[in-house]
C-alpha cells in the first residue's frame, strides 16, 4: 500500500506536521465459537463503522519477518485486569483460530475509508501470564476464508450499514433493497441486484 491508496484527508493527517486528533489503534476480537470484543487503546469509548469501541489496555507489536524462511508473525499484550476476556479464551481453547482485525484510525477522522490500512490476523496461541493476556498472531489461514469474499444475493445488502461502502451514518438498516431505497442511498446497494431471487438449494 502506498499513499496514493488513501482518501486525502487520510493522506493530509499522515503527512502533515500538524495532524488533526490522535491516532488509535482498533482490535475486532472475533473469538471462534464466542463473543465478540471491540477495543480501543485510548481513555474513553469511541465510535466506528457503527460500532462501539471500549477503551481498553493494550500493545500491539507489529509484524515482524525474517530471512529465514519463518512465518510473518504480531503479538498483543492485553492488560485485563477486569477479567473480561480471559473466561472466554479459557474456555475456547485459547481462541486458537479466531479471527483479529486491526484498524488504525484517526479520532477526528472516523468517517473516512480505512479498508487500505486495515490487517486481518488469526490467533495462533494465548497465554495469560499475571493480569496480561499474551496473544500470538499469525496470517490468516486462506483455508478458513470465504470464496468469493462477498455473497451474490439478489435482495441483500453486502455492506455494513453506517460503513464505509455504505456511506451513511447514524441509520438503522435491515440491508435490503427496499430500505437502501427509501434512504435514497440504492446507488450504494450492495446486493446484485441483477441475480433471480428465486434462489435453489440443495440439501
Amino acid at each position: 500500500m502506498s499513499l496514493s491508496d488513501l482518501p486525502i484527508a487520510l493522506r493530509q493527517a499522515v503527512t502533515s506536521l500538524d495532524s488533526p486528533g490522535a491516532w488509535l489503534t482498533l482490535l475486532d476480537l472475533v473469538i471462534e465459537g464466542g463473543p465478540t470484543f471491540n477495543l480501543c487503546n485510548n481513555n474513553e469509548d469511541i465510535e466506528f463503522q457503527g460500532r462501539t469501541y471500549s477503551a481498553f489496555p493494550f500493545a500491539l507489536q507489529p509484524p515482524k519477518s525474517t530471512n529465514t524462511g519463518e512465518i510473518t508473525t504480531a503479538q498483543i499484550m492485553v492488560y485485563d485486569v477486569g477479567r473480561a476476556i480471559r473466561p472466554q479464551l479459557a474456555k475456547l481453547n485459547g481462541g486458537v483460530g479466531s479471527t483479529v482485525r486491526v484498524y488504525y484510525v484517526n479520532s477526528e477522522l472516523l468517517g473516512e475509508d480505512y479498508s487500505k490500512t486495515t490487517i486481518d490476523f488469526s490467533v495462533q496461541s494465548a497465554t495469560a501470564p499475571d493480569m496480561q493476556i499474551i496473544i500470538k498472531l499469525g496470517m490468516p489461514n486462506p483455508l478458513r476464508q470465504r470464496y468469493p469474499e462477498d455473497r451474490y444475493i439478489a435482495a441483500h445488502c453486502n455492506w455494513q450499514p453506517n460503513g464505509a461502502e455504505c456511506g451513511l451514518t447514524g441509520i438503522t438498516c435491515n440491508r435490503t433493497y427496499d430500505r437502501c431505497a427509501e434512504l435514497d442511498n440504492n446507488r450504494r446497494f450492495g446486493g446484485k441486484r441483477g441475480m433471480d431471487g428465486n434462489n435453489l438449494r440443495l440439501a
